[in-house]
């Protein structure tokens, strides 16, 4: 309820569909980053080195 009073009151513009953070990766970044790892995966790679991984390339191209 706090945001449809926030629209009526005007704080919150009545246009605005989307809350939060903004994305760091595109759709398509991030679409690469899933096939990436959908591959790695399919080779066998641990889990763990997945996640890191993944975080490695979100740092590195953000």
């Amino acid at each position: 309820m706090q945001t449809l009073r926030d629209r009526v009151l005007g704080k919150v513009h009545i246009d605005t569909v989307a809350a939060g953070r903004v994305p760091i990766l595109s759709c398509e970044e991030e679409s690469r980053l899933v096939d990436h790892l959908k591959s790695v995966a399919t080779l066998g790679m641990d889990t763990h080195v997945r996640k890191s991984l993944a975080l490695h390339l979100i740092l590195q191209y953000s």
